[in-house]
């Protein structure tokens, strides 16, 4: 019988796996079980960097901490354009009491309260959800990122293209609705009289740099790239990968609440709209 060696790229046999683990006495689920124990199973998340002197804003991935950040382990570097497919999308709030929290007090997805506890039953009757308040909106999207920026996604299986996160900050959300409001009256309104899909085509985010007073900050742009309509593979892919997505769809936490000012914090580099009125 032949023996596969390290590096191998020939086909797994998976019935000499199963018919190996029974001689042996193994349980799958029990193996599979400390296989997948202690694994992060959160995607990555899209963060902009602020750069005050140059006005440069740009885009990083970051993989979360770990223990070779001060080398740059944990960050992959995007640029000021970000090309990605949009896998869903979902309006959250959040408030958290301390900037230490790594959980919100009280936070809703789509209006609807997802902690214990909530402040109010209902966010538009809740006394911190007006603009200014405590409890923070953003727009959370799941994406599938082109993270070396050639925007090809001919090959759906690329090892460029990156499941991940982009919370949208409160002083993006009217470019994110401008953006979808556009996709509602674009296209034959005979063939598509509610417009086209978000589904459809990739989707192109730019940084517009942003000042007022003390504060620099950087707003999301949202368009598409028109020259690319999604190939059925590729529709198909993305319906899948929201599959996996759904233990990040289903809370609120600190990582989508990381950047400068989200909870409060007093060293407010990216401020909220009622700041900038």
């Amino acid at each position: 019988m032949a023996t596969k060696t390290k590096g191998d790229t020939g086909v797994i046999q998976y019935s000499e796996i199963e018919a190996n683990m029974r001689g042996a006495g193994l349980d799958y689920d029990t193996e599979i079980a400390v296989l997948s124990h202690g694994l992060r199973n959160s995607p990555p998340c899209v963060k902009i960097n602020i750069d005050k002197m140059k006005k440069d804003h740009t885009f990083y991935l970051s993989h979360g901490k770990s223990y070779d950040d001060e080398g740059g382990g944990g960050i992959v570097q995007i640029g000021t354009e970000l090309i990605a497919q949009l896998v869903a999308f979902q309006n959250i709030r959040a408030w958290f009491e301390k900037d230490t929290d790594t959980y919100p007090k009280c936070a809703a997805i789509d209006e609807r309260p997802t902690t214990q506890d909530p402040v109010s039953p209902r966010c538009s009757e809740c006394p911190h959800s007006p603009i200014g308040g405590k409890c923070k909106p953003k727009v959370r999207l799941l994406l599938l990122a082109d993270v070396e920026g050639n925007g090809d996604f001919a090959d759906h299986r690329s090892h460029s293209l990156v499941p991940c996160v982009l919370p949208l900050p409160p002083t993006s959300i009217k470019h994110w609705n401008a953006h979808r409001n556009m996709m509602r009256n674009t296209g034959n309104k005979r063939i598509m009289p509610n417009g086209i899909p978000l589904v459809m085509y990739p989707h192109k985010f730019t940084l517009l740099h942003a000042e007022h007073g003390s504060f620099t900050w950087g707003e999301v742009i949202t368009g598409i790239v028109r020259a690319n309509v999604n190939s059925v593979d590729m529709i198909k892919k993305l319906v899948d990968l929201k599959k996996s997505f759904d233990p990040v769809m289903s809370g609120v936490n600190g990582t989508d609440y990381d950047d400068p000012g989200d909870r409060g914090s007093a060293d407010n580099d990216h401020p909220t709209p009622d700041d900038v009125k």
